[in-house]
């Protein structure tokens, strides 16, 4: 009864480890699908939201590049950065982010500032100009994308819409 008792936990033992390894590779192949599908994102946002903007009439909007774009639709939510923020934001090195926010400090779309408590902090914040411009672009480009989930049945932009909320929501968690 022993031997019978010894051998039947052995094989319990041998097939709850068969069976967590079956769960373990299925998460690990989830988790390896969640990746692709993340990467494959990047490159269907840049031609679902920015392509249709950049195809328009509009010579700022061709002046302004992408991470420009994005950089100041960050500035508009955080309403300040400094350039290590700045730089970060945008995945750039700080000489980089400095380069790309030049130019829009030259048009005057974004300015530079210090704070009184620490003059060495260069801050950056969107100007009035600056802050309308971006939300016009922003304007145009929610305009692009409701054409084009006019083609879509409500079930589907119902999905969309929670799943963009729900991966803005664990991303912000995992930036953390």
């Amino acid at each position: 009864m022993l031997y019978q008792l010894l051998t039947e936990g052995k094989r319990r033992g041998i097939i709850s480890y068969g069976v967590r390894k079956m769960e373990e590779a299925k998460t690990n192949e989830l988790e390896e699908e969640a990746i692709s599908a993340v990467f494959e994102l990047f490159p269907l946002c840049r031609r679902v939201f920015f392509d249709a903007l950049y195809e328009s009439d509009d010579e700022r909007v061709r002046l302004l590049t992408k991470v420009q774009f994005l950089l100041m639709t960050a500035l508009l939510y955080r309403g300040r950065l400094n350039m290590t923020e700045t730089a970060l934001c945008i995945s750039a090195s700080k000489e980089q982010a400095t380069r790309i926010v030049a130019p829009l400090v030259d048009a005057g779309l974004v300015e530079r500032f210090y704070e009184r408590s620490n003059r060495r902090t260069v801050y950056i914040r969107l100007s009035d100009k600056g802050m309308a411009f971006v939300r016009s672009l922003r304007a145009r480009m929610a305009g692009f994308v409701l054409e084009k989930l006019s083609d879509l049945n409500p079930e589907d932009i119902k999905t969309l819409e929670e799943s963009a909320v729900t991966l803005a929501r664990i991303l912000r968690k995992i930036e953390k």
